[in-house]
């Protein structure tokens, strides 16, 4: 069984794994938001051309 120190160390380290994903995943998804609006703005470019 753990201590409560060893407990409260494994649940900081938990959260600190957890927030680095949760910002690892905000980027991946304002990334991909960013280029499906790219791909948005030149379809609608060409189509005005045309």
């Amino acid at each position: 069984r753990l201590s409560r120190l060893e407990q409260e160390e494994k649940n900081r380290t938990e959260t600190r794994k957890r927030k680095f994903f949760n910002e690892l995943l905000n980027a991946s998804r304002e990334f991909q938001n960013q280029a499906q609006a790219a791909l948005k703005r030149r379809k609608q470019r060409n189509d005005g051309i045309q």
